[in-house]
Parts: C-alpha cells; structure tokens; sequence
C-alpha cells in the first residue's frame, strides 16, 4: 500500500515546482474557520456514537504550523513519522443549534500526525514537507473518520513558499498504510508552549519568593545565635541530681555449712550435750 501514492505525489511536485499559485490546486472552495478557531487552522470531519446510540457528527480543530524548521500541531513540536499526541483543541458540532456555546466546546482528543518531507533537488534547500492526520479519541470515545485533508508546504531555507490543502479518502492515504503499532507517542507532559510559559510564570515567583524566605531565616537564625555565645558564654551545666563516682567492691556469700545437713546436726546434739 505503501506504493500507491507515489505517483500522485510526483505529479504533485511536478505542480508545485510550475503554478504560480497555490490556490490553483486547492480541490473546491475552502471552508472557513468557525468562530474562536484559529485563522492557520484546519477541520476534520468526525463521526461518533452518543450514549444513546446516536450518530454524531463533529468537526476537529487543529492549529497546524511550521516555524523555524519545525513542525507544530497546537503548539505541539512533531518530528518526521507518525506521531499520536493527546491534547485539548476546539470541537465543533454539525447540528443546527442557534446557541453558539452549545455548538461549541474543548475536548481532549488523540489525533495521529504524519510528517514526511523530501527534497525537491540535490543540493538544493527547496524541500516539500507533507502532513496528514487522523483523529482516533475524542474524549475517550472511538471516532470514524473518512477523509484526510493533507497540507503540503514547499520550504527553502525554512521559508514557506507555498502552502496547499488537499482532501483525499483516508484508505488512499500514507497515514492509513502505516500501522498504528509503529507510532511514536508523544510522552511530554500535556502542555503547549504557551501553557508551560504561563505555569512557570506563575509558578517561579512563589518559588523565589520562598526560597528568599528560607535563606533569609538561615541567616537570621545564625546571627541571633552567634550574638547570643558571645553575650552568654557556655559554661558547664552541673544537674541537681549529679551523683559522685563510688567504688564498689564486690561481697563474696560465705555457705557456714559448706558438710551439709548431716555434719549440721552432728554440731547441734554436739552443743546440747555441753
């Protein structure tokens, strides 16, 4: 399976490399973003089952970005191959609801992202980054999924030149062939960038503060017992009940009778007679 989108991505860098624009490949007219969601960002469409048995139809949020030489999905960092994060992202339902905040919430999802990049000639810093995705989890729920939308980006010198939406079914997709046994998981702690920076901004006053608090009672506590030695001298403390050192000798029991009982009364008739 491997095979098969080989020549599609040929003819797709054949395009790339000739149109001057990248709206020309772009397959229908692009969606655009629901409210709150980011304006770099992309939608997939989801199906899920509620309690109650009932197909739900959802659309994902991702914020998909490339900076400096590096891949983000929510501020996530991902590197070449199939990586499966789990993180919160805006979810949108497809049901005619008038109120906004009910069409609308933030969902924990697992989602698998395919990032492949080839160069476009030898030598050359022009390269051609492609990246799908699948949604598995949302909110510990199985989704199906049935279309992938791939962004391909042309790169030189980690400048984007041209950037590119296509939707195509997921059984015809890299993603698909790749088993999901060779993923790699994504083991960092749950927090984006902007999430970390805030925690430890957050975070790194209370310490500095404590940690100033503690430094400043060691010290403290040093100079108040320093002055109290050299105010009160320690003497020897002799307590009330200081017994002297005694000598013991030992005493040695003396058995009078060391005969026995016979020789015993032989001394007793002994003294009557007398």
């Amino acid at each position: 399976m491997e095979g098969a989108p080989l020549a599609p991505l040929a003819l797709r860098l054949l395009l790339l490399a000739t149109l001057p624009a990248a709206g020309w490949l772009q397959t229908g007219i692009p969606e655009p973003p629901p409210p709150g969601a980011p304006k770099d960002s992309i939608r997939i469409n989801v199906t899920t089952l509620k309690d109650d048995g009932e197909v739900s139809k959802e659309q994902v949020v991702l914020n998909i970005t490339y900076e400096s030489g590096q891949v983000h999905v929510n501020d996530f960092p991902v590197n070449s191959g199939v990586t499966r994060i789990s993180c919160q992202t805006l979810i949108v339902k497809n049901e005619n609801l008038e109120n906004l905040n009910e069409k609308e919430y933030f969902g924990i999802i697992s989602v698998r992202i395919l990032v492949r990049e080839w160069p476009m000639t030898s030598g050359s810093s022009l390269r051609l980054i492609v990246i799908q995705e699948e949604v598995v989890e949302i909110d510990g729920k199985q989704v199906q999924q049935k279309d992938v939308t791939e962004i391909d980006l042309l790169v030189k010198n980690q400048g984007i030149l041209r950037h590119t939406n296509y939707t195509l079914p997921l059984e015809k997709s890299m993603l698909y062939s790749i088993s999901r046994d060779d993923d790699i998981l994504f083991t960092l702690p749950n927090l984006s960038k902007k999430d970390l920076c805030r925690f430890w901004n957050s975070v790194f006053p209370v310490f500095f503060m404590f940690l100033n608090i503690m430094v400043v009672g060691i010290i403290g506590a040093a100079v108040v017992i320093t002055i109290l030695k050299v105010l009160f001298p320690v003497c020897e403390y002799k307590g009330i009940l200081q017994l002297d050192k005694v000598n013991i000798i030992p005493v040695a029991a003396v058995n009078l009778y060391a005969d026995g009982p016979e020789k015993r009364a032989e001394i007793l008739e002994d003294k009557i007679c007398i």
